[in-house]
């Protein structure tokens, strides 16, 4: 530079903006070395200017969050893509990604009730509390965005005219978290995805399926993506982590139209998993963990032989009732077909009244009773036929139980429920119980 820049070496007041590399190391050495070698007024690290503008704005309220995680996080298996001759990866595939140096998209996909929030919350926690070894030595600054938080926000705010973008769905979670008195000096939309490719920031969104399904007609996989690519490729270190429902999310137009979008499924409970879970969940009640093992086989166990966890902390949550653990916050449910006072129908409507608060649209709500009904047509018709039931089939319940119309969306909709799985086979043996309703 000193030769070819001699009007630049030469001024007295000069500052030096430089790029952190991937592990380099002795970071203030070499801001001393370029201060002397060119005797400049300061020395800056781009990455450290991004984080410093994200700390001022997001404070600690994702700190906070942390507080939220209160069982004993068990690391699941996961397959990458949604093949399923593929075999299981372990769960350090997406850590190591997550603290890697390639840039990108991860998206973690799995049917309702498989854990994909508890994951996230896991993968945000270690990036906060730095317990990654990242490859560029910096401070990350966190973004969570929850459907919930961008439901909420654009009652706030305007939704976009155009199709959603990344920014959009930030800003609106900012303005719920603005009303929930967590007042938040808002990036600007330059700020955010400079911060975001400089690897100053990670973004977490939890939920788009219920994103895409509140705001259908503004949301575009095509668009959302496409507003990244230059911000995720090349020489970026941008990291962006999506949880998403199976059926949502169109793995194979991902990966040809998306190269940088990675694709995990987030895979059930092992036996040895289950087994963990409960073990640490119920220590010195082994009675109460026998019991629960008992349950999980009748009310989660998946035809693969793994088991889904929420159901898990469900039935986990009602043997600590048992034992008279006085934390256990187990919320009601309303049914007049299900019996509160019986633990398998307890786990049942807690699950449905869970998928009822989850539909965000109004219009596609289905109420606890309107699921069991459906679920136990499902088994009617297979106890009576002996075949699985087929889309058609189940369009027909649907509009049996429901009386509406459009069932055809109401069917789609049951596909990625936590009880329903391939061949819409209801997956609770309970429901034959109730098979007269």
């Amino acid at each position: 530079m000193a030769e070819n820049h001699r009007n630049i070496s030469q001024h007295n007041e000069k500052i030096f903006l430089l790029g952190i590399e991937k592990g380099q190391t002795r970071l203030e050495e070499r801001l001393s070395n370029v201060r002397q070698a060119f005797n400049c007024q300061e020395v800056f690290y781009l990455e450290n200017i991004a984080s410093k503008l994200v700390a001022d704005s997001i404070g600690l309220q994702e700190v906070d969050r942390i507080e939220m995680v209160e069982r004993k996080f068990v690391e699941p298996q996961l397959r990458r893509g949604i093949e399923e001759d593929i075999p299981p990866s372990d769960y350090s595939v997406i850590t190591d990604w997550l603290a890697g140096s390639s840039p990108g998209i991860l998206v973690l996909v799995g049917q309702g009730g498989i854990g994909k929030t508890w994951v996230m919350m896991n993968l945000r926690s270690r990036v906060t509390l730095r317990t990654l070894g990242f490859s560029k030595p910096i401070t990350k600054g966190v973004i969570f965005i929850s459907s919930t938080d961008v439901t909420r926000g654009f009652a706030q705010v305007p939704v976009p005219d155009e199709y959603m973008t990344l920014y959009d769905l930030y800003c609106a979670s900012c303005a719920a978290q603005d009303e929930e008195k967590r007042p938040t000096d808002l990036l600007s939309r330059e700020t955010f995805y400079d911060a975001l490719e400089l690897g100053s920031l990670v973004i977490f969104i939890d939920g788009l399926d219920e994103i895409i399904t509140r705001y259908r007609a503004r949301f575009s996989a095509q668009s959302f993506f496409s507003d990244l690519t230059d911000r995720l490729t090349g020489d970026s270190d941008g990291k962006v982590v999506v949880s998403c429902r199976n059926i949502f999310f169109d793995q194979d137009e991902a990966r040809f139209s998306f190269p940088y979008v990675e694709t995990f499924e987030l895979l059930g409970f092992d036996a040895c998993r289950r087994s963990q879970f409960f073990h640490d969940a119920l220590q010195g009640m082994p009675g109460r963990v026998s019991k629960a093992l008992q349950l999980s086989d009748q009310m989660a166990a998946l035809p693969s032989g793994l088991y889904v966890p929420f159901v898990l902390d469900l039935i986990k949550d009602l043997m600590l009732e048992q034992a008279d653990e006085t934390a256990v916050k187990f919320e009601g449910f309303s049914s007049n077909i299900l019996d509160s006072t019986d633990l398998n129908d307890r786990i049942v409507g807690q699950f449905c009244q869970r998928e009822t608060l989850k539909m965000l649209d109004p219009i596609r709500k289905l109420l606890v009773d309107d699921q069991v009904r459906i679920f136990c047509e499902i088994a009617r018709h297979i106890a009576a036929s002996r075949g699985k039931v087929d889309r058609e089939a189940l369009i027909l319940i649907v509009s049996k139980v429901t009386g509406r119309k459009d069932a055809e969306g109401f069917a789609d909709q049951l596909t990625a429920h936590p009880f329903i799985f391939c061949g819409y086979r209801p997956l609770c043996k309970s429901f034959l119980t109730h098979i007269d309703v």
